[in-house]
């Protein structure tokens, strides 16, 4: 082997009864540059509207690359064009800018040339464009004026309210977001299906009640990882730092200079405190004079949840009215809107997670694509409320491949190679033997080649070292030592006689 240092691995100790033997073979140094990965310069992609890209690449060559072009193609249609510079053992960044005019699944890829190593000169990725989003108002009370009007006269969102007694929960897996509007209670079957929703990857906006129950509102962020709702505050206080860096304020603000200092932020007359609670992930993202948090954020598996700490009405504060409530409600309704799904590696995963529809046993899944004439039916089970798809080791070729159910696009499931395989620095002859020498090694011994024939070291180890050149030599030896000692034991007998 050339002993890949990305994925030579020597744990042989388990067998201690075998004599192993490594064999480096000299590698020749060979230059190469390979897509690490990319990601959405923000979470979300509308339609006509730009979106950019931001490409990751690495050289993992001895020398610079300068102005190697890059390709983004969309659905078999070249969408951009760039090049990219990395310098010898080091990555490069790029930026790409496409729009988009189609919803639905799109099927991406990133190409760039680079030779002579070309199995990783693409990396396939894909995403979903929505036509619309969803959005489900629960209201403790009547519906949200403030909330309407921020997605009511645009077709892009569908706002639906519920009163919080009668809620549609079949409703919830094609919702992008689910707002808590001044819920007094939670029941235990409401959380359930709120800690569901999260962990597919939904967002979640929770405006408290100023009857809050207390109680019932810690059971919902002690199953989601927020920090608990307190007692309720009375005083006057003001916002007085906003994180920027927030995905909810991207291009909100100016990116150089960030949130102008002069900018006239909410006043708050009624909020609740948030007490923190062991392993919380909440960060505060507007912060009080006081000191308390005004919006927190968590994660929760693949979902966001984001937590006001007051009520929208005029007399609680001014937020409803402010505007940055706007661009609050609408980042945290595109939050997972379009997000790129995670590349799968072939030879290492082998499934992965249908959540964003209602399937049921009953559903064949074929997965398959086109270019590659490929198609085949994967393993499913059920695991509410997702449905887990393995292929086992049957993809072997990097590509978009499309999961379809009745003829019905599901979902586009990219593959790409390993991107360990691509650094191609080897393990050197100290290296193995300073390895070997560990204790548990001794097994293992390293084969110094020295320029030989690989096929006569192989037969050198399975014959062992050849001797009888050694026996003929001495043999020869002997039977002229022999004749000599005849020849003068001779001259002797006739000396005396």
């Amino acid at each position: 082997s050339d002993f890949q240092k990305s994925v030579t691995d020597l744990d042989f100790r388990a067998d201690t009864t075998m004599r192993i033997s490594l064999i480096p073979v000299v590698a020749t140094l060979q230059n190469n540059l390979f897509i690490d990965t990319c990601f959405l310069s923000t979470p979300f992609v509308q339609l006509n509207v730009p979106a950019e890209l931001t490409i990751i690449i690495r050289n993992a060559g001895g020398n610079d690359a300068e102005n190697i072009p890059l390709r983004l193609t969309i659905n078999n249609v070249q969408k951009a064009i760039a090049t990219v510079t990395a310098k010898s053992g080091s990555y490069g960044e790029t930026k790409l800018t496409f729009t988009l005019t189609e919803p639905g699944w799109q099927e991406a890829a990133l190409s760039i040339t680079d030779y002579p190593v070309t199995f990783d000169d693409n990396f396939f990725f894909s995403f979903k464009v929505r036509s619309n989003l969803d959005i489900i108002s629960i209201n403790g009370k009547e519906p949200s004026t403030s909330i309407n009007n921020v997605f009511g006269n645009d077709e892009y969102f569908k706002l639906r309210n519920f009163p919080a007694g009668q809620i549609d929960y079949s409703s919830f897996p094609s919702t992008q977001l689910i707002i808590l509007n001044e819920v007094t209670s939670f029941s235990s079957g409401l959380i359930q299906e709120i800690q569901k929703y999260i962990k597919k990857g939904g967002t979640l906006f929770i405006i408290p009640s100023e009857d809050a129950n207390i109680p019932s509102y810690s059971e919902l962020t002690d199953a989601i990882g927020m920090d608990r709702y307190a007692q309720l505050v009375t005083s006057e206080d003001r916002v007085i730092s906003v994180d920027s860096k927030n995905t909810l304020f991207s291009n909100v603000f100016d990116k150089e200079k960030g949130m102008p200092e002069n900018l006239d932020l909410p006043v708050v007359n009624r909020y609740y405190n948030f007490t923190k609670r062991p392993n919380s992930t909440s960060q505060s993202v507007m912060k009080l004079r006081s000191g308390n948090s005004f919006l927190n954020a968590s994660g929760l598996s693949r979902g966001n949840v984001y937590a006001l700490a007051s009520s929208l009405n005029s007399e609680a504060g001014s937020f409803a009215r402010h505007a940055l409530f706007v661009p609050v409600l609408l980042r945290a309704a595109l939050q997972g809107a379009s997000e790129i799904t995670i590349p799968l590696v072939i030879g290492r995963d082998h499934d992965f997670i249908i959540s964003d529809t209602l399937v049921s046993n009953d559903n064949i899944f074929h997965l398959y694509n086109n270019t590659l004439n490929f198609d085949i039916i994967p393993e499913s089970r059920l695991l509410n409320p997702n449905t887990i798809i393995n292929v086992h080791d049957q993809i072997n070729t990097a590509q978009n491949y499309e999961l379809k159910s009745e003829n019905k696009l599901i979902a586009v499931v990219p593959f790409n190679y390993d991107r360990k395989e691509s650094d191609l620095s080897v393990l050197t002859n100290d290296e193995l033997n300073k390895l070997v020498s560990l204790p548990g090694f001794s097994n293992i011994h390293v084969v110094e080649a020295n320029g030989k024939e690989l096929s006569h070291i192989i037969s050198q180890l399975n014959e062992g070292k050849p001797l009888w050149k050694y026996c003929i030599i001495f043999a020869l030896i002997f039977l002229a030592i022999e004749i000599i000692l005849i020849r003068y034991f001779n001259r002797l007998k006739v000396a005396a006689s």
